[in-house]
C-alpha cells in the first residue's frame, strides 16, 4: 500500500475530514481538537501546506465561535505560509477571509458608536 493510499489516525488528511464534519454538526471543540492534531501532524513532518490549511481551518473555528481576534490570527499564519509557498490561489482565498473579518470588526466598532 503506498503512503498515499493510507487512511486512519496517523493520516492528517483523516483528521481533516473529520474536523470538517465535526464543524457542520457544530461540534467546534471536537473540531478544535481534530484540526490541532492535523497541526501537529503537518508539523512533524515538515508539511507547510498541510500546516497553511490546519491554521485556516482553526481559523474558521474561531470565526464561528466570534472568536475575530483568534481567527485573524490563525488566518494571517495560514496566509503567510501559503505566500510563501507560492499558492497565490489559496493566499487569495485566506485574504478574503481576513478581509471578511476587517469588514466585521468594523460593522461591529461603528454599530457599538
Amino acid at each position: 500500500m503506498s503512503e498515499g493510499s493510507r487512511t486512519g489516525p496517523q493520516q492528517p488528511g483523516w483528521w481533516n475530514q473529520l474536523g470538517r464534519l465535526l464543524v457542520r454538526i457544530d461540534e467546534l471543540n471536537y473540531a478544535e481538537a481534530a484540526y490541532g492534531k492535523v497541526k501537529a501532524i503537518a508539523e512533524s513532518q515538515g508539511d507547510r501546506e498541510r500546516l497553511a490549511t490546519a491554521y485556516g481551518n482553526l481559523g474558521n473555528v474561531y470565526q464561528i465561535r466570534g472568536d475575530l481576534a483568534q481567527a485573524e490570527a490563525m488566518y494571517r499564519k495560514s496566509l503567510g505560509l501559503f505566500r510563501e509557498l507560492g499558492a497565490t490561489t489559496r493566499a487569495q482565498q485566506v485574504q478574503g477571509l481576513l478581509d471578511a473579518i476587517a469588514k466585521e470588526c468594523t460593522s461591529v466598532s461603528t454599530t457599538n458608536q
